[in-house]
C-alpha cells in the first residue's frame, strides 16, 4: 500500500493515517519518505497506537473524528481501518480531500445480512455518486502474495484530484 500511495499522490503535504492499530507501519514509512523528499507531515490516529513506537510521525493515541482539524490539502489514508472507514470517507467527501483506504473484511453497514463483497460494492457505488466533479475514483485490489487468500480481492479505494490538462500550443500561428 505504501508504494501505491507513493506512486499515486503528492506526499509533500499533511498525511493523516487513521486506524493504524498498535504499530503505525504505514504512517512510519510515509514519514520516512517525506523526510527524503523534504516536505510534508504524517499524523497517525488510533486509540491503540503504541506511543513508544520509534517513528518521526506524530502519534495520537485517540480516535479520529469530525473535531480533528485538518489542513486544506490533507491526504487521508487507512490500511484496513475497520470502523473508521466510513468516518474517513464522510470527512474526505465533506472537505473535498484526497484519500486512500484499503478496505477490511468486515461489513460496517446497518445491514448485517450483506456479505463483505456486497458491502464493498455498496460502498463503492455510494462513493461514485458522491465524489465531486474534480475528483475521480481508482480501485485497486490486494494480490494474494500480500496476505494470502483471506485478503485477495479486497479493494483499495483511491480518490484524488483529476489531473489538470495541459494546453497544447502550436509553434506557429494559424490563419
Amino acid at each position: 500500500m505504501y508504494e501505491l500511495i507513493r506512486r499515486e499522490f503528492n506526499l509533500k503535504r499533511d498525511v493523516v493515517e487513521i486506524g493504524s492499530g498498535i504499530f503505525p507501519l504505514l504512517g512510519h514509512s510515509l514519514r520516512e519518505y517525506q523526510l527524503k523528499i523534504g516536505g510534508g507531515t504524517v499524523t497517525v490516529y488510533d486509540s491503540k497506537v503504541w506511543k513508544g513506537y520509534p517513528t518521526k510521525a506524530k502519534l495520537i493515541n485517540g480516535y479520529f473524528n469530525d473535531k480533528v482539524k485538518l489542513e486544506k490539502n490533507s491526504l487521508l489514508v487507512g490500511l484496513f481501518p475497520c470502523e473508521s472507514t466510513e468516518m474517513i470517507v464522510e470527512r474526505a467527501l465533506k472537505e473535498n480531500l484526497d484519500f486512500c483506504i484499503a478496505l477490511c473484511g468486515c461489513n460496517h453497514s446497518n445491514n448485517p445480512s450483506l456479505t463483505t463483497r456486497e458491502y464493498h460494492e455498496m460502498l463503492i457505488e455510494q462513493l461514485k455518486e458522491q465524489i465531486s466533479l474534480e475528483k475521480f475514483l481508482k480501485i485497486r485490489y490486494f494480490p494474494k502474495a500480500c496476505f494470502g487468500n483471506r485478503h485477495n480481492g479486497f479493494p483499495i479505494l483511491l480518490v484524488k484530484n483529476k489531473s489538470k490538462v495541459k494546453k497544447f500550443a502550436l509553434p506557429f500561428k494559424m490563419r
